[in-house]
C-alpha cells in the first residue's frame, strides 16, 4: 500500500506536482524541495488516497518499492499513476546511486508518444553524471562504497541500470549549450523511441535540463521526469518563486519548532556511512541500545527492555548486523514493533533509513506529518499531530557529524551535545 506525502497548496505553484518515490525519506526529501519555497504548510499523509490529496498542490507517493521485485514495483507505480490527475508535473524520484528496480518503474512512468527526462545527478552530495555514468565524489559508482550493502554489483552506467529501456545519453556539452538545442535533443531522443539520460555536474546543469524540458512541454507535448532530489529542487526553482521565510519562522511559513527532549534515534539502515555517524553520536549519548536481529524474535520482551533502558532520556536504538537485516521487510517491521513503546515516550524521533522510518511511523499510527524545514542534505524535519518532532534522513546521506548536529538542533536546554568531540579522541 502506497504512503503519501502531501504539500500544502501555494499560489506560487502554477500546476499540480506529483512525486513518486520508492521510500519514505525520498518522498519527504522531494516534497521538501517544494515546500521550502512556499509560505504554506505541508502535510505528509500516509493514509488518505492520492486522489483526495491532489488539492494539496504537491503530493509525494511512497510506493515502498526499492527492495521489491520488478513486477511488484511496476504494479505499485502503475497503481499510483492511475490515481493521478490528467494534467500536472509527474516526477519519478529515484535514488542518485541508481538503487531499486528503476527499469520496471520508469517503463510505467514513460508515456507513449511523450518525453521522459532522466537526470539522476545530486550535485550537493557529490553525485554527478558524466558520459551517462554516475560518479560519487569523482569515483565511478561501481568503484565507490555506495553499493557496499547491496546484494549485487553497482551498474557501470545509467543505461545498464535502465536496461532494457533504450536510452540516449545527452552529454555535458549539449546540456550546457543553448536551451533550444537542448530541447531539440531531448525531443529527438523521444521521437527515436529512446529515453534521454542527461549529464549534470552542477545545480545549474539541472536547471538547464529543466528549462529545456519545460520548453518541450510548452509545445504541447507530454513531459515527465525521473531524477534524484537534485532534479526535484531544479523543478521547484522553475515552478515556485523563491522567497525567504518570514523572520522567526522555518520553511513553509511555520513557527520554528520549540526545543525538544528527550530524543530517540532509531537506526536500522545498512548504509556504511551510518556506522561512523553513530560513532560520533555515541560519544555524546549515554544510552545506546544495540539490537541483533535474533533479539527481535521475542518482540514483547525486547520492547519492554528497550522502553525501560531509554525512558526519560535521549537514546539510540541501533540494529546491528544490518547488512542483511535492513533489506528484510520482516526484520524492519519487527524493529518497529520493538521500538514503538519507547518511541511513544519520546517527543523527538530521528529515523534513519527510508524503510526504518516508514515502519516506525506505521507502528505509531502516524497518519500526518507537517514538514517544517530541511537541515543537512536529505534531513527533513516534520511534526506529527500532538507536537512530536520527527526527523527523517536517508541512511547513506550526511557527513560523520550529521546525527550530532540533528541532536543539537532538537535538544532542550537541559541536554546539550558538543559537536567537536570526536569518538576517536580521549577526554583530557
Amino acid at each position: 500500500m502506497a504512503r503519501h506525502v502531501c504539500a500544502g497548496r501555494s499560489v506560487l505553484v502554477d500546476v499540480p506536482v506529483v512525486l513518486i518515490a520508492d521510500d519514505l525519506t525520498g518522498a519527504a526529501e522531494a516534497a521538501a524541495a517544494f515546500v521550502l519555497r512556499t509560505p504554506r504548510i505541508v502535510d505528509l499523509d500516509a493514509l488518505r488516497s492520492v486522489r483526495t490529496s491532489l488539492d494539496a498542490g504537491v503530493t509525494a507517493v511512497d510506493t515502498d518499492s526499492r527492495y521489491v521485485g520488478p513486477e511488484l514495483a511496476a504494479e505499485r507505480c502503475r497503481t499510483a499513476l492511475a490515481l493521478l490527475p490528467p494534467s500536472g508535473v509527474v516526477v519519478k524520484k529515484i535514488d542518485s546511486t541508481l538503487r531499486g528496480p528503476l527499469a520496471a518503474e520508469l517503463a510505467e512512468v514513460r508515456e507513449p508518444g511523450g518525453l521522459l527526462v532522466v537526470a539522476p545527478a545530486l550535485p550537493a552530495l557529490g553525485r554527478t553524471v558524466i558520459g551517462g555514468a554516475v560518479l560519487v565524489d569523482g569515483v565511478p559508482l561501481e568503484r565507490s562504497a555506495a553499493w557496499a550493502a547491496e546484494p549485487r554489483p553497482a551498474p557501470a552506467s545509467v543505461a545498464e541500470a535502465l536496461a532494457p529501456l533504450p536510452v540516449s545519453v545527452v552529454p555535458l556539452p549539449a546540456v550546457r549549450g543553448g536551451v533550444d538545442e537542448l530541447a531539440a535533443a531531448l525531443w529527438a531522443a523521444a521521437e527515436g523511441g529512446r529515453v534521454p539520460v542527461c549529464d549534470a555536474e552542477t545545480e545549474g546543469d539541472l536547471d538547464r535540463v529543466v528549462g529545456a524540458g519545460r520548453l518541450v512541454a510548452r509545445s504541447g507535448r507530454t513531459v515527465r521526469w525521473a531524477g534524484s532530489a537534485g532534479l526535484a529542487l531544479a523543478l521547484a526553482r522553475a515552478q515556485v518563486a523563491a522567497a525567504d521565510p518570514p523572520h522567526g519562522t522555518e520553511g513553509g511559513g511555520l513557527p520554528a519548532p520549540p526545543p525538544v527532549g528527550p530524543i530517540l534515534f532509531v537506526v536500522g539502515t545498512a548504509a556504511p556511512a551510518a556506522r561512523e555517524q553513530l560513532a560520533w553520536l555515541a560519544a555524546h549519548v549515554a544510552t545506546v541500545v544495540e539490537l541483533d536481529p535474533d533479539q527481535l524474535a521475542d518482540p514483547a520482551a525486547t520492547a519492554h527492555d528497550v522502553a525501560a533502558r531509554t525512558a526519560g532520556r535521549t537514546a539510540v536504538v541501533q540494529l546491528t548486523d544490518a547488512g542483511g537485516a535492513a533489506r528484510s521487510p520482516d526484520v524492519v517491521a519487527a524493529l518497529a514493533r520493538v521500538v514503538e513503546p519507547a518511541a511513544r515516550d519520546h517527543p523527538g524521533l530521528v529515523l534513519t533509513g527510508g524503510e526504518t522510518a516508514r515502519a516506525v511511523l506505521a507502528a505509531l499510527g502516524v497518519g500526518e506529518l507537517r514538514v517544517r524545514e530541511a537541515w543537512d542534505d536529505g534531513v527533513v524535519v516534520s511534526t506529527a499531530r500532538g507536537g512530536r518532532v520527527v526527523v527523517t534522513k536517508p541512511g547513506a546521506f550526511g557527513d560523520p557529524r550529521v546525527l550530532v548536529r540533528i541532536a543539537q538542533r532538537l535538544a532542550s536546554t537541559r541536554w546539550h551535545v558538543h559537536a567537536e568531540h570526536s569518538p576517536h579522541e580521549e577526554d583530557t
